[in-house]
This record gives C-alpha cells, sequence and structure tokens, in this order.
C-alpha cells in the first residue's frame, strides 16, 4: 500500500493507493475518508486468475524478500551501535564553549537583518537522502539549487551538526517563518539540512561549492584527544563501511527478486484501465484547483 499526500494549489489531498508490496502491509485508515482522503485499489485491475496459477512462487518470493528486509535493519542496527561510537570520540574531543561561541557568531552573520512575522510558522519534516540498492543516495540538488543563499556547516561530528541546524532553525521559527526539515535517514532525530522557503535560504552540513559562508566544526575539535582515539576511530569507520556494504548488498537481492515478482504481475495488469483512473484523478485535482 502506497500513501501519497499532495499539496496541490493549497489543498491538502490524501490518496491512499492499494497496490502489491513486497513487505507486509501496514493498514491506514482514512482520517476523513470521502471528505478529504481517497482510496484507490489497484487492485480491481489486475487478471486474479492468471495470478493464482503462480500463486506458490509469489508467496515464496514475497516471503523470502521478508526476510532479507529482516536482515538489512539488523545491520543498520548493528552500524548505528558502531556509528555512536564514532561519535563518542568526536563528542569527547569537541571544545563545547568554542563550538558555542564561534556558531553563535556564524548564526548571527545568517540571521542579520531578518524581520520577525506576525504568524505561527509551520515545519515540514522530510528525508534528505535514503539508502537503497545504489547505496547512500540524495537529491539535494532539488532543494538547494534553487536558493538564493546556501550556508554550509562542516565537520566529522554528524551529533554537532545536526545540532548546529537545529538552533539555526530555531531562529527562523522564533521569527515566524516556515522551516522545510531534512533528516538523515540512520538516525531520524538528526538533521541534514534546513531551508526557509519563504527567504529563500538553506542551510546545509553538505559541503556545497555555491555555499555563501561555511563553519567547519572541526576547527574546535581537541586534536590531542583525537590523536589518543585513533586506532579506534580507524576500527569503528572500517566496522561501520562494512556493515552498510552489508545493507547495500542485501538490498540488492530484494531488488532482484523484486523484480522476480513483477513476471508475475507485470503481463496481469491492466495499464490500460488503470490510466483511466489516473486521468480521472488528475482531472479532480484540476477541478478542485477551479473551485478555490
Amino acid at each position: 500500500m502506497v500513501v501519497l499526500v499532495l499539496e496541490v494549489f493549497g489543498f491538502v489531498l490524501t490518496i491512499i493507493v492499494m497496490c502489491v508490496y513486497d513487505t507486509v502491509t501496514h493498514v491506514i485508515d482514512p482520517k476523513f475518508p470521502g471528505a478529504v482522503d481517497e482510496i484507490i485499489h489497484l487492485g480491481e485491475y489486475w487478471n486474479e486468475e492468471a495470478l493464482k496459477e503462480n500463486r506458490a512462487e509469489i508467496v515464496a518470493s514475497t516471503e523470502h524478500n521478508g526476510k532479507i528486509y529482516k536482515r538489512v535493519y539488523k545491520f543498520l542496527a548493528a552500524a548505528k551501535i558502531i556509528h555512536d561510537d564514532i561519535e563518542w570520540i568526536y563528542q569527547e574531543a569537541t571544545n563545547p564553549l568554542k563550538t558555542k561561541e564561534e556558531l553563535s557568531q556564524f548564526i548571527k552573520k545568517i540571521i542579520k537583518g531578518t524581520k520577525k512575522q506576525e504568524k505561527l510558522p509551520l515545519e515540514r519534516h522530510l528525508f534528505g537522502s535514503a539508502y537503497t540498492y545504489f547505496g547512500h543516495i540524495h537529491h539535494r540538488e532539488t532543494y538547494l539549487d534553487d536558493m538564493k543563499k546556501i550556508y554550509c556547516i562542516k565537520g566529522s561530528s554528524v551529533n554537532n551538526k545536526s545540532k548546529a541546524l537545529q538552533e539555526i532553525s530555531n531562529q527562523y521559527l522564533n521569527k515566524g517563518y516556515d522551516v522545510d526539515f531534512y533528516h538523515e535517514p540512520l538516525v531520524p532525530e538528526r538533521l541534514e539540512s534546513v531551508v526557509i522557503p519563504e527567504l529563500s535560504i538553506a542551510v546545509t552540513s553538505f559541503e556545497y561549492e555555491k555555499a555563501k559562508k561555511t563553519i567547519d566544526l572541526d576547527e574546535f575539535l581537541n586534536s590531542k584527544i583525537l590523536t589518543q582515539y585513533v586506532k579506534e576511530l580507524e576500527i569503528s569507520k572500517s566496522y561501520f563501511a562494512e556493515l552498510m556494504d552489508q545493507v547495500y548488498e542485501n538490498l540488492k537481492k530484494t531488488k532482484k527478486n523484486h523484480d522476480y515478482m513483477e513476471t508475475f504481475y507485470t503481463p496481469n495488469i491492466r495499464f490500460n484501465e488503470i490510466n483511466v483512473v489516473i486521468e480521472a484523478l488528475l482531472m479532480k485535482i484540476t477541478d478542485q484547483k477551479k473551485s478555490l
């Protein structure tokens, strides 16, 4: 099942598309059935009898994929523990007072001259990247390239960069500006980037050649402490890389298995009828625009 939440012309349309998926189905009840939410059941457009003829293969493949995904989650959990060890070392080496002072000056330069708005700000929380069978991918150019001002926060510590992004976003929220938060996939609480759409400003933890200003939090790390943990960092980073390689390799297996399942479904789906449904849905969205 796929849940689509579309904001079209200022109107939020929630569409729950029922379809074949290679993991256990998660049931989500429509919050405002008929009034806001719409359920589209694509199962009406497949050849059920033909699919039943391949029932054993479909069931076996689906269950196999579920088992592979469980392995992926285990490797991710292990990778998170190792990454926590890496972060612990960087926290030991962080000079909190110096970091706070320099970051405060950096933030002042960013928000200088920003007027306070008399409105409640809105927050949007999204994932800024994802782990896939291609590896760790992102499309940050889709939300960064159009910004008029881009600021960059560099550093080895993901936690330090995330805290800095949170502090910057709080400043804009307090001034009444909407903020888009882009989270990282390993620890969703951590941030990769924040965007203030009304000001066309973005602050990112990725190195960005178009950045107007950059702060490197590594400048405030204690080199003596880091030297004490050189071997530990090397080992933990190696383990983390190996675990993530296993994540990607197992995701490749799920993709291969999913493609195999598609050989049963693709020939038995009436795509011409689904295209009619899509056209009707687009027409409904267009009509809602006209009625606003």
